[in-house]
């Protein structure tokens, strides 16, 4: 709701008041959305990046040549369990 309040009133549609809830609603989904790829993407990156899948090149220590290492028992990051379950879980719903 704090969301809300805020885009609704700098929300341009002032005339309508309908067109300017539909305005504001799609104005918060879409923080939300924002929010939460970014906290997805930074989230991803803090897992892999002491893996020794990811490469110098995209900020990790590792190398691609590794990739099929463990080949067919992988062993994933710590936090990959996590990662894997929050992100799968809001595509899921």
């Amino acid at each position: 709701m704090t969301f809300y309040s805020i885009f609704y009133r700098i929300c341009k549609e002032k005339s309508n008041e309908e067109i300017r809830i539909i305005r504001t609603k799609k104005a918060v989904k879409n923080m939300f959305k924002f929010t939460y790829y970014f906290a997805a993407a930074i989230f991803g990156f803090l897992t892999l990046k002491d893996s020794y899948v990811l490469p110098p090149s995209l900020g990790g220590s590792g190398s691609f040549y590794n990739q099929f290492k463990d080949y067919p028992y992988i062993t994933p990051p710590p936090l990959y369990k996590y990662y894997f379950t929050g992100t799968m879980g809001f595509h899921i719903a």
